[in-house]
């Protein structure tokens, strides 16, 4: 196998012996869609997906080195372009955190499901991490509104800590 790292210029592949590197090109659609990478996560096809620091995101096919960019185009599409967070889920959907709230990307279907908030009347949510438990629900830790569990079905978030318990969290 390969380790996969996302830095702030571009993607390495380590095979253990060898680094190969894949950077953004201007003139070619078809390359990585920002150097900057915030994360990385696997989907069951073994796709790579990438947070993009300014630009949205993008999934990698490993088998051909190919690039798909995914850019914000209105609405019902990408809440934001600056994707802090990712992570894939067990039903293969993309989760997205920006400084906006989430989108949740579900790539067979080709569409999006936004939630810019928790709470009616709440700023948007800036979400800095993801984790997903055993169960399939998803933890969400955010800037300044603390951390948050979303179950696997509804989706209907629920609050574990607020911010004055556990600050921001960036990592779970």
């Amino acid at each position: 196998g390969f380790l996969w790292i996302g830095k702030h210029y571009g993607l390495s592949r380590y095979d253990g012996r060898e680094f190969r590197n894949f950077y953004h090109h201007v003139d070619d659609p078809s390359t990585l869609g920002d150097n900057i990478i915030n994360a990385i996560d696997e989907d069951s096809d073994g796709n790579l997906w990438m947070a993009l620091y300014n630009i949205g995101f993008c999934k990698m096919n490993p088998l051909n080195s190919r690039f798909t960019n995914y850019r914000s185009a209105g609405p019902g599409t990408l809440i934001n372009e600056k994707v802090e967070a990712l992570i894939v889920d067990r039903k293969n959907r993309i989760w997205l955190g920006t400084e906006e709230g989430i989108s949740i990307f579900e790539p067979a279907k080709g569409n999006y499901i936004n939630i810019a908030q928790f709470n009616p009347g709440q700023k948007p949510i800036n979400v800095l991490c993801f984790s997903e438990d055993s169960v399939g629900n998803i933890w969400v830790g955010t800037k300044s509104d603390g951390l948050w569990m979303l179950p696997l079905e509804s989706l209907k978030p629920i609050l574990i800590a607020t911010y004055s318990m556990v600050n921001s969290v960036k990592s779970i």
